[in-house]
């Protein structure tokens, strides 16, 4: 069902933010350095995290979306569901509706990372509520049988950041080959994610 990501291709504008984060971590001269042999570490361990990913349009949501999603008895989706997350999220999880459509963006890590870098790389806006849910469900619904789409099919973590009470828990979304496993995360409990994982947040 799920398959390896196709190489990116980026736009002029995203090489241009890539090449001004370059020069943050490098110097002005990074062209210059390249072309002499002396930079000593690669572009992606110098990144962190890519410049953002295209708009992706969410929603909007005009039925009503039910936790109810998140089951291993979907018939839709094959999902297998953590039992913490059941616990600390879809406990608290209300069923919404009429929700406008929202669009989000996401980051591919260039290096291992821990939550509390990456937090401190993305907008301060990158937070989701137990309410955005659904904006989970339906990124998984478009490739429920495996098509190509914003989540990464390759067995790496899909991220989002949700603040529930005054705690912040990461949702880890990934697919393993039969279906798509959704687990929950303090933060920084797991350590450092790795090169090529995928945050999302919304976008501006």
């Amino acid at each position: 069902m799920c398959e390896e990501r196709e190489m990116e291709k980026y736009s002029v504008e995203e090489l241009a933010t890539i090449l001004g984060a370059l020069e943050e971590v490098l110097g002005s001269d990074v062209a210059g350095q390249f072309r002499r042999g002396e930079i000593e570490i690669s572009v992606r361990e110098a990144l962190g995290l890519l410049a953002p990913s295209a708009p992706i349009m969410i929603g909007p949501l005009s039925n009503v979306f039910s936790s109810e999603f998140f089951s291993e008895d979907n018939p839709d989706v094959k999902l297998y569901i953590q039992d913490k997350f059941k616990e600390r999220i879809l406990a608290v999880a209300k069923k919404v509706s009429k929700k406008p459509a929202v669009s989000l963006v996401s980051r591919d890590l260039t290096k291992p990372m821990s939550d509390s870098e990456i937090c401190a790389e993305i907008p301060s806006n990158h937070l989701f509520s137990i309410d955005d849910l659904w904006m989970v469900a339906e990124l998984i619904s478009r490739q429920s049988n495996g098509e190509s789409g914003a989540l990464l099919l390759n067995g790496f973590a899909n991220l989002f950041y949700f603040q529930v009470g005054a705690s912040i828990i990461v949702v880890h979304v990934s697919c393993g080959g039969s279906g798509w496993s959704v687990s929950d995360w303090d933060l920084d409990e797991y350590g450092q994610w790795y090169d090529g994982d995928r945050v999302f947040s919304r976008n501006g």
